[in-house]
């Protein structure tokens, strides 16, 4: 596993920008992450949209979630407690975010804006969005506020973009099946382009020793979506009908 924890490159953390400052600031992002995206070659810039969705996550190479007996022991309760109805899903029920990596399982569309120092990541579902600076370092674990995101940092080679986060909350599981993790709970994701540049794929490898035996892997694949743009996303209030954005 990739080590961006000590880069040489501290930036300031931007923390909590309101969806008005973030929308404004997007087209400036858009036109100074064109030029970095014309010198490398390294560009995620658009619309996508994940190729299959799901509530539940699989490893990459179909094994079982490697769970210690902690693990098992919380995931057996909170799956008897959905079951029976004494436990929740608060994403559904309240409407809190998704977290990572549930979020990057997503029916909903994500834009993908990006600067040399920042790829900002702005979901349609729960109109949630994650910030990645780009050769930046994570704060002292004493000054993480713990997130649904969690802390990212990124670091471009060549074309693909690894990125580092540390700093989840705790409060809601992996998927919608009830996967626990904890406060140390450490996520790597790859990020590349294939094909013919249509499709991103995001290689997400979980490392959590407090309910996992080892790190384990899932996927997600996504293709470009230009015809699509995000849309105002409101619990409990009609917003798209996702069938209707399967195909273009």
């Amino acid at each position: 596993m990739q080590d961006v924890k000590n880069l040489n490159v501290s930036r300031p953390r931007l923390r909590g920008p309101t969806w008005m400052a973030l929308a404004a600031s997007v087209s400036l992002v858009a036109l100074a992450g064109s030029a970095h995206a014309a010198e490398s070659g390294a560009d995620f810039t658009g619309i996508w949209l994940n190729d299959a969705p799901s509530s539940v996550l699989a490893t990459v190479d179909g094994t079982p979630v490697p769970l210690n007996a902690a693990g098992k022991s919380a995931f057996a309760k909170v799956k008897a407690g959905l079951k029976s109805g004494k436990e929740i899903d608060a994403v559904k029920r309240y409407c809190l975010p998704e977290g990572v990596p549930r979020l990057m399982q997503s029916a909903y569309p994500m834009q993908i804006v990006q600067s040399p120092s920042q790829v900002t990541v702005i979901h349609e579902s729960h109109h949630t969005f994650r910030i990645i600076l780009i050769d930046g370092t994570h704060p002292a674990d004493d000054d993480i506020l713990a997130s649904y995101m969690g802390d990212s940092v990124g670091r471009w080679a060549g074309t693909d973009l690894t990125v580092d986060t540390v700093g989840f909350n705790a409060s809601e599981p992996l998927d919608a099946a009830g996967l626990p993790h904890g406060e140390k709970l450490h996520i790597t994701e790859k990020l590349s382009r294939s094909g013919d540049g249509r499709q991103l794929v995001d290689l997400i490898t979980i490392e959590d020793p407090e309910f996992y035996t080892k790190p384990f892997t899932v996927k997600a694949s996504f293709t470009a979506r230009p015809d699509l743009t995000i849309e105002e996303y409101v619990c409990g209030e009609p917003h798209r009908k996702i069938a209707k954005a399967v195909k273009p």
